[in-house]
Parts: structure tokens; sequence; C-alpha cells
């Protein structure tokens, strides 16, 4: 979605059309043909219109709440999820405020349709890579509760925990883009291993592209009783 990588929000496929956020009485978009005066949502297919009461003014970016309704109207559920985190991110230890914070998340939540307010509700402020959204919506899919973000031993947190002892890591390529931060991670891992976790390591790729791999190893070791204490 153009407008949502413009607020610098988390995207899984980079749009395949140009999104454009158009007020409703905008007359540079009528035509004579139209009963209603204005073109239908699409101008072409490199183009994508979507016609909103509370249109920008002139050339400004739509608000993060409108760019975010219109996510949801065009994507599927999983992708529509992964931006929409990404405007909630709020996490434990950061000090960076969302994009989206809760009153104007709940005041979305009031405007969206039956279907959208069910995906938006899933959505998560404790996410922040592509690859942990996926995870924990096909993961709940699937049956299986997985917290996010949740805080272990030594001040260390797992991307996602089920039970009380399985880590899933979602590992994105520029997880570890130096020697300091590779280093860091591997003394994490060691340290909750030594705690009696079982860390799984998934990367971007599989968790997107190679799913039912991923949940195979992960139902393996639920059937084994290893996220549990």
């Amino acid at each position: 979605m153009s407008a949502a990588t413009a607020h610098g929000l988390r995207v899984l496929d980079p749009p395949s059309a140009l999104h454009v956020s158009v007020g409703a009485h905008d007359s540079r978009f009528r035509r004579a043909s139209d009963g209603r005066g204005r073109i239908r949502p699409s101008l072409a297919a490199s183009i994508a219109l979507h016609w909103d009461e509370r249109g920008p003014a002139g050339d400004a970016l739509p608000p993060i709440a409108t760019v975010l309704e219109q996510v949801i109207d065009c994507l599927p559920p999983v992708a529509a999820l992964c931006v929409i985190d990404s405007a909630r991110e709020s996490l434990p230890w950061s000090e960076v405020p969302p994009r989206l914070d809760d009153a104007s998340f709940d005041a979305m939540l009031g405007r969206l349709s039956r279907r959208g307010f069910a995906i938006a509700s899933r959505s998560s402020t404790l996410s922040q890579a592509v690859g942990e959204t996926i995870a924990r919506e096909r993961l709940r899919q699937a049956g299986i509760a997985a917290k996010p973000q949740a805080a272990l031993p030594g001040g260390y947190f797992a991307d996602l925990l089920i039970g009380e002892r399985l880590v899933v890591e979602c590992e994105g390529y520029s997880a570890h883009g130096d020697e300091q931060s590779f280093e860091r991670d591997r003394e994490r891992k060691a340290f909750l291993r030594a705690c009696g976790y079982l860390v799984l390591d998934f990367s971007h790729r599989q968790i997107v592209a190679d799913w039912p791999s991923v949940l195979s190893t992960i139902h393996l070791v639920m059937r084994r009783g290893q996220h549990r204490a």
C-alpha cells in the first residue's frame, strides 16, 4: 500500500498498484458516464482509488487510521494484520510511541465493518516484524496460543512463547546486521536453553513461504510435551 509505506509501516508485499486516497467529491476524477458523477474505484490496473468523505486536502498524506481502514479493505487478513501491528507497535523496552495510539485505534474499530473489526481486533502492539505477525496469526488459526514478546529470565523476551517453555524466534535476514548483535543473540539463546527453554529458530522465508514445515515442527515438539514446564 503506497500510503502505508509512506507512513513507514511494514508491508508484507510491495503494492502491485499505486493506491491513492481521494476526497469523495473530488471533481478531477469525475466523468459523465458515471451516474454518481465519479469514476469506479480503479482508473487502471496500475492505480487504485480510495474514495473517502474525509479525503486529504491537496497532496496531504491521509491520516494513518484512514490508511489502515483502506488496507483492511484491500488486503488479505494476514497481510492487513502486518500493517496494523506495525502501526500499533509499542514494545516493553522501547520509549518510541506507537504511530497509532490506543484511543485512535479504538475509534477506528468503531468505524469498521464486521469483517474489518474481526481482523483489526486480532492485532497486537507487541509485534516488531512481519514474520512475528504472520506466525502468531497462523498459530492462532491452528488452535495454538502464542504469547508475543513474553518476558523471560535474564531480562530477555521471546518473539513468541508457546506454553511455558517453547520459544519461537522469527528471524529476519537483517536481525543481526553486525558481529556484536550476532554474539548477543548467541549469548541470549544459550542462556535460555540453560534455563530449560526449547528455542526454535525460523527464518522470515520459512514463515512466509514454507509454513506447513514450520507448523509441523512445532506440532512435533508439542506432541512430546516439550512446551510445558
